[in-house]
Protein backbone atom coordinates (compact mmCIF):
# COMPACT_ATOMS: atom_id res chain seq x y z
CA UNK A 1 0.00 0.00 0.00
CA UNK A 2 1.88 3.02 -0.63
CA UNK A 3 1.47 6.41 1.19
CA UNK A 4 -1.61 8.21 -0.89
CA UNK A 5 -3.40 4.59 -0.54
CA UNK A 6 -2.61 4.64 2.97
CA UNK A 7 -3.65 7.93 3.77
CA UNK A 8 -7.22 7.20 2.17
CA UNK A 9 -7.93 4.15 3.81
CA UNK A 10 -7.08 5.91 7.50
CA UNK A 11 -9.44 8.21 7.03
CA UNK A 12 -11.93 5.17 6.37
CA UNK A 13 -10.61 3.46 9.29
CA UNK A 14 -11.45 6.08 11.78
CA UNK A 15 -14.81 6.23 10.14
CA UNK A 16 -15.63 2.80 11.31
CA UNK A 17 -14.44 3.13 14.27
CA UNK A 18 -16.82 5.96 15.29
CA UNK A 19 -19.48 3.60 13.87
CA UNK A 20 -18.47 0.59 15.53
CA UNK A 21 -16.54 1.74 18.67
CA UNK A 22 -17.18 -1.86 20.56
CA UNK A 23 -14.74 -3.48 17.81
CA UNK A 24 -11.20 -3.29 17.50
CA UNK A 25 -10.87 -4.22 14.31
CA UNK A 26 -11.01 -0.75 12.74
CA UNK A 27 -8.45 0.31 15.72
CA UNK A 28 -6.08 -2.51 14.33
CA UNK A 29 -6.60 -1.05 11.23
CA UNK A 30 -5.64 2.61 11.81
CA UNK A 31 -2.67 1.74 13.43
CA UNK A 32 -1.65 -0.56 10.40
CA UNK A 33 -2.53 2.44 8.21
CA UNK A 34 -0.11 5.13 10.24
CA UNK A 35 2.74 2.17 10.34
CA UNK A 36 2.27 2.18 6.27
CA UNK A 37 2.65 6.56 6.54
CA UNK A 38 5.03 6.27 8.33
CA UNK A 39 4.20 7.50 11.56
CA UNK A 40 4.51 4.60 14.17
CA UNK A 41 3.89 7.27 17.21
CA UNK A 42 0.37 8.03 16.20
CA UNK A 43 -0.36 4.60 15.61
CA UNK A 44 0.75 3.77 19.28
CA UNK A 45 -1.53 6.51 20.81
CA UNK A 46 -4.29 4.49 19.05
CA UNK A 47 -3.57 1.78 20.89
CA UNK A 48 -3.23 3.35 24.11
CA UNK A 49 -6.24 5.15 23.83
CA UNK A 50 -8.22 1.84 22.84
CA UNK A 51 -6.27 -0.36 25.79
CA UNK A 52 -7.55 3.16 28.22
CA UNK A 53 -10.94 1.49 28.11
CA UNK A 54 -10.56 -1.76 27.36
CA UNK A 55 -7.61 -2.99 29.33
CA UNK A 56 -8.43 -6.78 28.75
CA UNK A 57 -7.58 -6.93 24.98
CA UNK A 58 -4.38 -8.80 25.18
CA UNK A 59 -4.11 -8.83 20.72
CA UNK A 60 -3.96 -4.72 21.13
CA UNK A 61 -1.44 -5.21 23.80
CA UNK A 62 0.30 -7.27 22.06
CA UNK A 63 0.57 -5.06 19.08
CA UNK A 64 1.38 -2.52 21.32
CA UNK A 65 4.46 -4.29 22.51
CA UNK A 66 5.15 -4.88 19.31
CA UNK A 67 5.30 -1.44 18.38
CA UNK A 68 7.05 -0.27 21.00
CA UNK A 69 9.61 -2.78 19.96
CA UNK A 70 10.29 -1.11 16.66
CA UNK A 71 10.21 2.14 18.27
CA UNK A 72 13.26 1.14 19.88
CA UNK A 73 11.61 1.99 23.29
CA UNK A 74 12.43 -1.66 24.92
CA UNK A 75 11.56 -1.00 28.51
CA UNK A 76 7.80 0.42 27.35
CA UNK A 77 7.92 -3.09 24.99
CA UNK A 78 9.20 -5.16 28.07
CA UNK A 79 6.19 -4.16 30.54
CA UNK A 80 3.64 -4.74 27.87
CA UNK A 81 5.06 -8.18 27.46
CA UNK A 82 4.98 -8.78 31.06
CA UNK A 83 1.34 -7.60 31.03
CA UNK A 84 0.28 -9.79 28.63
CA UNK A 85 2.22 -12.81 30.43
CA UNK A 86 0.31 -12.39 33.62
CA UNK A 87 -2.95 -13.48 31.36
CA UNK A 88 -1.67 -15.83 29.37
CA UNK A 89 1.66 -17.36 31.07
CA UNK A 90 1.42 -19.81 28.14
CA UNK A 91 1.64 -17.40 25.11
CA UNK A 92 5.23 -18.90 22.81
CA UNK A 93 5.08 -15.98 20.89
CA UNK A 94 5.47 -13.16 24.58
CA UNK A 95 7.38 -15.68 26.00
CA UNK A 96 10.02 -15.60 23.10
CA UNK A 97 10.22 -11.84 22.50
CA UNK A 98 10.55 -11.13 26.42
CA UNK A 99 13.48 -13.54 26.72
CA UNK A 100 14.78 -11.57 23.92
CA UNK A 101 14.30 -8.57 26.09
CA UNK A 102 15.39 -9.63 29.21
CA UNK A 103 18.29 -11.71 27.64
CA UNK A 104 19.56 -7.88 25.70
CA UNK A 105 19.43 -5.86 29.01
CA UNK A 106 21.17 -9.03 31.11
CA UNK A 107 17.85 -9.58 32.73
CA UNK A 108 17.76 -12.78 34.74
CA UNK A 109 15.15 -15.44 33.54
CA UNK A 110 15.35 -14.68 30.04
CA UNK A 111 17.20 -18.18 29.44
CA UNK A 112 13.96 -19.84 31.45
CA UNK A 113 11.66 -18.16 29.03
CA UNK A 114 13.27 -19.45 25.99
CA UNK A 115 13.40 -22.41 27.15
CA UNK A 116 9.55 -22.63 27.70
CA UNK A 117 8.87 -20.61 24.29
CA UNK A 118 10.91 -23.59 22.48
CA UNK A 119 8.42 -26.46 24.54
CA UNK A 120 5.29 -24.50 23.33
CA UNK A 121 6.82 -23.77 19.75
CA UNK A 122 8.93 -26.78 19.13
CA UNK A 123 8.10 -26.29 15.15
CA UNK A 124 8.72 -22.48 14.99
CA UNK A 125 12.29 -21.83 13.75
CA UNK A 126 12.60 -17.99 14.83
CA UNK A 127 11.46 -19.20 18.61
CA UNK A 128 13.95 -22.21 18.22
CA UNK A 129 16.33 -19.34 17.44
CA UNK A 130 15.98 -17.21 20.22
CA UNK A 131 16.28 -19.75 22.13
CA UNK A 132 19.19 -21.67 20.77
CA UNK A 133 21.17 -17.73 21.02
CA UNK A 134 20.40 -17.46 24.47
CA UNK A 135 21.46 -20.90 25.06
CA UNK A 136 24.97 -19.73 23.14
CA UNK A 137 25.24 -16.36 24.72
CA UNK A 138 25.06 -18.60 28.08
CA UNK A 139 28.18 -20.81 27.40
CA UNK A 140 26.18 -23.74 25.61
CA UNK A 141 27.41 -23.41 22.44
CA UNK A 142 27.23 -27.11 22.03
CA UNK A 143 23.63 -27.38 23.29
CA UNK A 144 22.80 -24.93 21.13
CA UNK A 145 24.62 -25.83 17.82
CA UNK A 146 21.80 -28.53 16.77
CA UNK A 147 18.52 -26.07 17.89
CA UNK A 148 20.16 -23.13 15.47
CA UNK A 149 21.52 -25.87 12.43
CA UNK A 150 17.70 -26.87 12.78
CA UNK A 151 16.25 -23.50 12.86
CA UNK A 152 18.56 -22.16 10.04
CA UNK A 153 17.54 -25.15 8.06
CA UNK A 154 14.15 -24.14 8.03
CA UNK A 155 14.88 -20.06 7.60
CA UNK A 156 17.75 -20.26 5.33
CA UNK A 157 16.98 -16.52 3.72
CA UNK A 158 17.09 -15.58 7.26
CA UNK A 159 20.57 -13.76 7.43
CA UNK A 160 20.22 -12.79 11.49
CA UNK A 161 19.18 -16.76 11.86
CA UNK A 162 22.70 -17.93 9.68
CA UNK A 163 24.69 -15.79 11.54
CA UNK A 164 23.85 -17.07 14.92
CA UNK A 165 24.47 -20.99 13.74
CA UNK A 166 27.82 -19.43 11.61
CA UNK A 167 29.06 -17.82 15.47
CA UNK A 168 28.09 -20.87 17.24
CA UNK A 169 30.18 -22.94 14.46
CA UNK A 170 33.17 -21.14 14.44
CA UNK A 171 32.90 -21.81 18.72
CA UNK A 172 32.62 -25.32 18.40
CA UNK A 173 35.65 -25.33 16.09
CA UNK A 174 33.59 -25.84 12.66
CA UNK A 175 35.70 -22.91 11.14
CA UNK A 176 35.17 -24.03 7.63
CA UNK A 177 31.64 -24.41 7.82
CA UNK A 178 30.96 -21.07 9.49
CA UNK A 179 33.20 -18.91 6.81
CA UNK A 180 30.67 -20.79 3.94
CA UNK A 181 27.82 -19.47 5.64
CA UNK A 182 29.18 -15.88 6.21
CA UNK A 183 30.52 -15.64 2.83
CA UNK A 184 26.51 -16.03 1.70
CA UNK A 185 25.09 -13.84 4.08
CA UNK A 186 27.83 -11.09 3.60
CA UNK A 187 28.01 -11.78 -0.55
CA UNK A 188 25.85 -8.53 -0.92
CA UNK A 189 24.78 -5.12 1.25
CA UNK A 190 21.46 -6.06 1.87
CA UNK A 191 21.27 -5.15 5.67
CA UNK A 192 20.44 -7.21 8.43
CA UNK A 193 20.52 -6.72 12.52
CA UNK A 194 23.98 -8.74 13.20
CA UNK A 195 25.79 -7.67 9.78
CA UNK A 196 28.55 -5.89 11.62
CA UNK A 197 29.12 -8.65 13.90
CA UNK A 198 28.78 -10.85 10.88
CA UNK A 199 31.68 -8.87 9.22
CA UNK A 200 33.53 -9.00 11.88
CA UNK A 201 33.56 -12.69 12.53
CA UNK A 202 34.25 -13.11 8.88
CA UNK A 203 37.42 -10.60 9.38
CA UNK A 204 38.49 -13.34 12.54
CA UNK A 205 38.39 -16.03 10.12
CA UNK A 206 40.34 -15.41 7.48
Amino acid sequence: MERGQSSSALKSYQIASGLIPWSSDPVIRINKAYRLAGNNKAGIRVLLKWLNNNPDDQVIRFMLAVSYLADGKLDAARAEYEKILEKQPENAAVLNDLAWLYHEKRKPGALEMARKASKLAPDNPVIQDTYGWILVQSGGARSGLDILKDAASKLPDNREIQYHLAFTLAETGQTDKAKVILKKILQDAKPFADRDEAEVLSGKLK
